[in-house]
């Protein structure tokens, strides 16, 4: 994909985070545009649920903190607070 995938707002995802998803989505595209789109839309949507369902994820399980959590999309995890 030249120059790069460029995916939109950030959500509430911190700029590492941001850019860890941009650079998968950029993999990803080297095959399939469509399936880039869907997969930073997958991202997008599963962060925004947090903001209503915080309790969604299950507790990281190498953190000694109820309070940091993980919720899967696709193979990827997103850590949160």
């Amino acid at each position: 994909m030249s120059g790069g995938w460029h995916g939109g707002s950030r959500n509430n995802l911190d700029r590492s985070a941001w850019e860890d998803v941009e650079n998968a989505a950029n993999y990803i595209a080297q095959d399939s545009e469509f399936y880039a789109a869907a997969f930073i839309g997958e991202i997008k949507e599963a962060a925004a649920s947090l903001v209503n369902f915080a309790d969604r994820g299950q507790v990281a399980p190498e953190f000694d903190d109820a309070s940091i959590r993980e919720l899967l999309v696709r193979s990827y995890r997103l850590i949160y607070l």
